[in-house]
């Protein structure tokens, strides 16, 4: 009832972080103020994750990695601002399956074929009429 975006956004539902992107990116205080206090957190709690793991790169998903390119800036400038030298480089980049990385890692479930981490078996070569199944190096990739 008090007329904001995210408000008319969310239909006066549960207010997502897809609506605060949205209303954001049309240029709402409000959801801008929600975006940099987000920004500020992920920031700070990058900034711990670069120091506890020393990871080569930080990939960033879920609903609110749809306004990377909002929240990025000030990510990075907290990342600067509060890691150790060695860290401030290391690259923070957006999920490449956007929405779609929990379906194909229900997918990459079902393929499995035993433990985790276990190469996945693939279907029986039929054109050369052999019984041998294939199997395909365990990648990342493969996984989503």
């Amino acid at each position: 009832g008090d007329g904001s975006l995210l408000r008319r956004l969310s239909a006066d539902g549960d207010i997502s972080a897809r609506h605060v992107v949205d209303a954001a990116r049309a240029g709402d205080g409000r959801a801008r103020t929600l975006i940099e206090a987000e920004a500020n957190w992920l920031g700070i709690g990058f900034t711990n994750l670069l120091h506890l793991y020393s990871p080569d790169l930080i990939v960033m998903g879920g609903g609110l990695a749809n306004g990377f390119d909002l929240l990025a800036p000030s990510i990075r400038a907290v990342v600067e601002q509060r890691a150790m030298p060695a860290y401030r480089d290391v690259p923070i980049v957006p999920a490449q399956l956007g929405n779609q990385a929990g379906l194909i890692g229900a997918a990459s479930l079902i393929l499995w074929e035993g433990e985790p981490g276990a190469p996945l078996a693939m279907a029986q070569d039929d054109e050369n009429n052999n019984d041998t199944t294939k199997r395909a190096g365990a990648r990342e990739a493969s996984h989503g």
